[in-house]
C-alpha cells in the first residue's frame, strides 16, 4: 500500500497544498484535541464523526504551513462550511479510514474542494438520483466500476469549491460532470435556454481510485461568473437543500 500522502499525488493543483491522514484509532482512545474555537464541532465529544472532523482540521493546519500560513483554528461558519484564514481558500473531507484537506491562496483560486469516499457499489437506483446516464457512462469508461461514485465525489468537491465564494448552492442534477481519460473532469451548468454546447464550465478537477478510496479534488476556474445569470440552477444558502449522503441520510454539501 502506498503512503497516505501518495493518495493525493497528482490531484492537487499548482500553488495549493494538501495533507491526508489514515488514522483509524477508536474514538474511545482519544484523538486530536479541539482548539477553543473548534470546541462546538460535530457531535458529542467522543463521537467518531467528531474524531474524523478534528483529524481533518489537523491535516488542514499541516497544509496551511506548507503554503506559508500560520496554523490556526478552523471553526465552522453559519452554513457549515469551514472558516479559513484571510487570504486562504480550502476544503475538508473525512470518512472512516481517511481524512484530508486542501488549501491554497485566494489570490490564485476562487475556491478549492476535496471529497473522498470508500469504494463500494451503490444501491440500485442511487446513482440516478445525482447523475444522468451519459455522466455515469462516461465516468465508467475512465474509472470502471468506481465511475458512479467518482461522479458523486467530483460534484461534492466541485460544490465545496463553488459555494464559499458565491453563497449559492447547486443541485446535483442541474450540473453535469465529464471525465477525460486521464481522470481530469469539468463540472458544467447551462444558463436557461442554452444548448448543451453552450454549457459554462464552473469548476475543474482531478479524480482517481487509490487504495480502496475514490478521491476528487476541484478548483474553481472563474472568479467572475455571476450565479444569477444561470437561472434557477442556483439557490441562496438559506434556501438550499442538502446533498445526498450515499449511506442514505441527507447532509449539507459544504459541511465538515
Amino acid at each position: 500500500m502506498r503512503s497516505v500522502q501518495d493518495l493525493l499525488a497528482g490531484l492537487i493543483p499548482p500553488g495549493a497544498a494538501a495533507c491526508a491522514s489514515a488514522a483509524t484509532v477508536a474514538h474511545e482512545q482519544g484523538g486530536p484535541a479541539a482548539l477553543p474555537e473548534e470546541a462546538g464541532l460535530v457531535g458529542p465529544e467522543l463521537s467518531p464523526r467528531r474524531f474524523q472532523s478534528l483529524l481533518a482540521r489537523d491535516c488542514a493546519r499541516t497544509a496551511l504551513a506548507r503554503i506559508g500560513v500560520r496554523p490556526v483554528a478552523i471553526p465552522r461558519g453559519p452554513t457549515g462550511a469551514p472558516v479559513w484564514p484571510d487570504g486562504v481558500v480550502g476544503s475538508l473531507t473525512h470518512t472512516t479510514g481517511l481524512q484530508a484537506a486542501v488549501v491554497g491562496p485566494r489570490s490564485v483560486y476562487a475556491g478549492l474542494g476535496i471529497d473522498v469516499e470508500p469504494c463500494h457499489r451503490l444501491r440500485p437506483g442511487v446513482a440516478r438520483t445525482f447523475a444522468a446516464p451519459v455522466e455515469l457512462a462516461g465516468a465508467a469508461e475512465v474509472l470502471g466500476d468506481a465511475g458512479p461514485l467518482a461522479v458523486f465525489c467530483a460534484k461534492e468537491a466541485a460544490f465545496k469549491a463553488w459555494f464559499p465564494s458565491t453563497g449559492a448552492w447547486m443541485s446535483m442534477t442541474d450540473v453535469t460532470v465529464a471525465f477525460t481519460p486521464d481522470g481530469t473532469f469539468d463540472v458544467r451548468v447551462r444558463a436557461r435556454g442554452a444548448s448543451p454546447d453552450r454549457a459554462t464550465v464552473l469548476v475543474g478537477g482531478r479524480a482517481a481510485v487509490r487504495d480502496g478510496f475514490v478521491v476528487a479534488v476541484a478548483e474553481r476556474v472563474s472568479r467572475v461568473l455571476d450565479s444569477s445569470s444561470l437561472g434557477t440552477v442556483f439557490h441562496p444558502a438559506s434556501a438550499a437543500g442538502p446533498s445526498q449522503d450515499l449511506r442514505g441520510a441527507d447532509v449539507p454539501a459544504s459541511a465538515s
